[in-house]
Order: structure tokens, then C-alpha cells, then sequence
């Protein structure tokens, strides 16, 4: 069983139609086979994604309260706030990735776990590659 940080492109691609690529739904059938984890964004940007996707018409809230509920299952392990040090570790990052503070959050939590890193996200990917984390690349 490996441990990896999954970010919410990922989520993107079990729930919002158009966004599925083939190793993303493969992945979501591994999942049982990780430990997966998020930072402390994670609930509320997932949830804000969902609610984007319903403003667009691409889904309902319905369908949001089954994608919840399903992420409920994962079992995702939601890390806590960290210190203020933490917060300037994950500027830093930022700066130096040319990336979100949102996405430093999670490439910051795969560097201090040596954990791997699951995400759609080119920007993170590469940044990921950089700092020798292990990369699961689910753009197709």
C-alpha cells in the first residue's frame, strides 16, 4: 500500500462530466490499494468545485451529495492547518514552483511525508518531478 496526496483535479475527473481521462478512472479503481491523503483545503476547494460545476450546468446537487458521500468512502486523510512556519515554507514554494499557494499546499505535503502525488495538474506535475516526488500524471 503506498501513500499519495491527491489534489482536486483529480476529484474533477470521478465528478464532473468531460473531465474523466482514462488513468484518472483507473486510479479511482486503486484507490483501496492507497492511502490517500489532502491538506486541509481540500474539503473546501472540493466542495467549491462542485458548486462550480453545478453554476455551469454541468451538474446537479444531487449529483454533488453522491460525489461527497463517495469521497466519504476513500476515506481521504485531511491534514491539519500547520504553524505559521509551515505557511511561509509553503510561500516559498510557491515562489520558487511558479505555483498557487493552493497547489504548494499540496506539493508541500508530499515533500514533508515523502509521499507520492496524484493530480491532472501540469504545473504540479512538473513542479513534482522537480523535487524528485513520485508522480502519478492522470491528464490521460
Amino acid at each position: 500500500m503506498s501513500d499519495l496526496v491527491i489534489d482536486a483535479s483529480v476529484v474533477a475527473s470521478w465528478f464532473v462530466p468531460g473531465q474523466a481521462t482514462p488513468s484518472a478512472t483507473a486510479f479511482l479503481r486503486d484507490c483501496p490499494r492507497h492511502n490517500l491523503w489532502a491538506p486541509h483545503i481540500f474539503p473546501t476547494e472540493i466542495r467549491n468545485l462542485l458548486l462550480g460545476a453545478e453554476r455551469r450546468g454541468r451538474t446537479t446537487p444531487a449529483a454533488t451529495l453522491v460525489a461527497l458521500r463517495a469521497l466519504d468512502i476513500l476515506d481521504i486523510s485531511v491534514t491539519p492547518l500547520g504553524a505559521p512556519d509551515d505557511w511561509d515554507a509553503v510561500l516559498e514554494l510557491a515562489r520558487n514552483e511558479g505555483l498557487t499557494t493552493y497547489d504548494a499546499l499540496y506539493l508541500n505535503l508530499a515533500i514533508a511525508g515523502g509521499l507520492g502525488l496524484a493530480t491532472r495538474d501540469a504545473e504540479l506535475i512538473e513542479a513534482g518531478y522537480r523535487r524528485n516526488i513520485a508522480v502519478f500524471d492522470l491528464r490521460t
